[in-house]
């Protein structure tokens, strides 16, 4: 006898329909199509973390899925991910400038203007009347009906103590990661890190969701700082990056400072992640 309710958890409360894993995050994709174009650059915000958060949720279902169609779900996810990001990443320039946008202008009014305006104008290029976004977007809106009708067709169910050993895989994974983590590692290993930690939220978050997860709110508020740290880090390596493949002759005391940050945030995360990843 079936003893699945439509919600897609089994009335034994022993197994989990992946649909019901994505429902917010589908749910959420398919609202912002009516108003992205309200505020295009949180819209597209807003679709990068749903799709990370999808993904987030298709690694729970790791031991309960075929490798032929994890793959495939993993790579419409990340790929449809990695082309916002194109879009994402100007806008990202501009608000981490206003980070530091006293820092620079102690140090070179006419500098912050330059770098300000050639940002601008990238943004406008990218996002502004783009036919490619509207393409993209499109493009979204027919991946978010296939995937329904792919994981609703294959009926894509997971064992809860699967996705709880799972998730506690993404757990272990993140927290191996920040052990080894020194103030001086690379950009890519911070990225990395943040990457993993966004991972284990996400999951927390869809499964307290659906019943099968409470972090303490103090523990959630701590991991919330360690995210935030995170990304700022890894916004101003992004910044830093830029000016110095964009700006070759900038005043090198702009980069300098830029680099304090970057480190006074990364002291910030190696004190911040025991309180969480203990």
């Amino acid at each position: 006898m079936n003893t699945k309710h439509s919600s897609g958890l089994d009335t034994k409360g022993k197994s989990l329909h992946l649909l019901l894993l994505l429902e917010k995050d589908i749910c959420q994709i398919e609202t912002l199509f009516a108003v992205v174009y309200d505020d295009i650059d949180d819209s597209i915000h807003q679709f990068r973390k749903a799709l990370k958060s999808m993904f987030a949720s298709l690694l729970m279902v790791q031991y309960a899925i075929d490798q032929d169609s994890y793959l495939d779900l993993k790579s419409k996810f990340s790929n449809m991910s990695r082309q916002f990001a194109e879009f994402r990443e100007s806008y990202v320039y501009l608000d981490t400038l206003k980070l530091v946008k006293k820092l620079i202008i102690d140090i070179d009014e006419y500098s912050y203007a330059i770098i300000e305006e050639n940002i601008q104008s990238k943004h406008r290029f990218l996002v502004i009347d783009n036919k490619h976004l509207t393409l993209l977007i499109k493009n979204l809106k027919e991946l978010t009906i296939q995937i329904r009708e792919d994981i609703d067709s294959k009926a894509i169910v997971s064992n809860i103590k699967l996705i709880k050993k799972a998730h506690l895989k993404t757990f272990r994974k993140s927290r191996r990661l920040l052990k080894a983590l020194s103030i001086n590692s690379s950009p890519s290993r911070y990225h990395k890190i943040r990457k993993w930690c966004n991972y284990y939220n996400f999951q927390n978050v869809t499964l307290h969701k659906n019943g099968l997860n409470n972090v303490h709110a103090t523990k959630y508020k701590k991991m919330h700082k360690l995210i935030t740290y995170l990304g700022m880090e890894h916004d101003l390596q992004q910044l830093n990056t830029y000016l110095e493949n964009n700006f070759p002759n900038l005043n090198s005391n702009i980069r300098i400072i830029i680099s304090f940050k970057i480190k006074k945030l990364r002291r910030k995360i190696l004190n911040t992640f025991p309180q969480f990843y203990s």
